[in-house]
């Protein structure tokens, strides 16, 4: 008998990682439910979409100076921003995704590029989103795409302003190391344990559990 297929998300892979037990009740829905973004944020994203495709094949003046990449052509954006996955046929599970944005180098090499609106500062983080590059990044190299060993995550926070002149926002780019090698596995394992009929135990440090534990989902 064939096993029900599961599909998983480059966020998901963070969750996962953060907490397994949390991942497992979310993706079977037997958390709490949970409030919707915030409209600023989707509205950010789109207004940070529209400024890129200003600039395509050039560096956006927001992080000029600090990335020596382009972005990428307007094909291949709209490519990457509608969707990309790769199937594990063995395993019956699929991990897509839609990015932000990409850069490209001069070798042509695609440099994968997270857009975030949280404080640079926020080290517990970092883990959760470099992950989510790293997980991009096996995407690419799975569709064909040759990959540069880095990616960046691109920090917008609020600089000065007021609301009825408007706010400046600052954007800081974060340069990582890529390691796409460790994908696979985890996305394996994440699917072994969404396919498992119980949770495993709670995390000790997570916030989330420790409620629960006081509580009935």
């Amino acid at each position: 008998m064939e096993k029900e297929l599961v599909k998983l998300s480059p966020s998901k892979l963070g969750s996962f990682l953060e907490c397994p037990a949390c991942f497992w009740r979310g993706y079977h829905k037997k958390l709490p439910p949970t409030f919707p973004l915030p409209g600023i944020l989707n509205r950010m994203d789109a207004l940070t979409k529209v400024y890129y495709d200003s600039y395509r094949n050039k560096i956006p003046p927001s992080i000029q100076g600090q990335v020596k990449e382009k972005l990428v052509d307007a094909k291949t954006a709209e490519i990457l921003r509608k969707g990309i996955r790769y199937t594990d046929e063995k395993l019956n599970a699929v991990l897509s995704g839609k990015m932000d944005d990409c850069l490209i180098d001069q070798k042509g090499d695609l440099v994968p590029l997270d857009n975030k609106t949280a404080s640079p500062s926020n080290e517990e983080l970092l883990n959760i989103y470099k992950l989510q590059l790293d997980a991009y990044t096996f995407i690419l190299q799975k569709n064909g795409y040759k990959t540069a060993d880095h990616g960046y995550l691109i920090y917008y926070v609020p600089e000065s302003g007021t609301p009825d002149k408007g706010i400046i926002f600052n954007a800081t780019a974060k340069r990582l190391e890529m390691h796409p090698g460790r994908i696979l596995k985890i996305f394996r394992d994440a699917v072994e344990l969404v396919r498992k009929p119980n949770p495993p135990k709670s995390h000790k440090d997570c916030e989330m559990c420790e409620w629960l534990r006081h509580g009935e989902v």
